[in-house]
């Protein structure tokens, strides 16, 4: 039983309160966080402090919003596994770009090369 604790994938998001309260388990962890970070961002859901994304005891990935949406990753890999990750909403088994679009008319990334593990997006959308 506890091998199988090491590898589920869950979201948790941190309350205001900083209570922590599970999302969800996840079967296919990057296009699930992706999607919940941009329904974060954008308002849709989640009124909450930041959410996370945990391998079993392990924080892979954390989004805050304060002033700006700021992603970090444990790892450059789990970063990349994040751009190249398709949204996926929980309901369907279909990978598409549910947010994405909306997200990218809103936000603008602030990221740098020597920051490859934290991405920071300002509001206001590209220039």
């Amino acid at each position: 039983m506890w091998s199988l604790q090491l590898f589920t994938w869950r979201i948790w998001a941190r309350k205001h309160d900083n209570r922590y309260e599970e999302v969800e388990t996840v079967e296919h962890p990057m296009p699930r966080f992706k999607h919940e970070v941009y329904a974060f961002a954008l308002k849709k859901r989640h009124k909450v402090k930041c959410l996370y994304l945990y391998q079993g005891w392990r924080r892979v990935a954390k989004a805050t919003f304060d002033p700006h949406l700021k992603i970090t990753f444990r790892s450059p890999a789990w970063a990349r596994s994040f751009d190249e990750a398709p949204e996926q909403i929980s309901a369907l088994p279909c990978f598409f770009h549910w947010l994405e679009s909306d997200f990218e008319k809103t936000f603008e990334s602030k990221t740098t090369q020597h920051h490859l593990m934290e991405y920071t997006y300002r509001a206001g959308g590209p220039e």
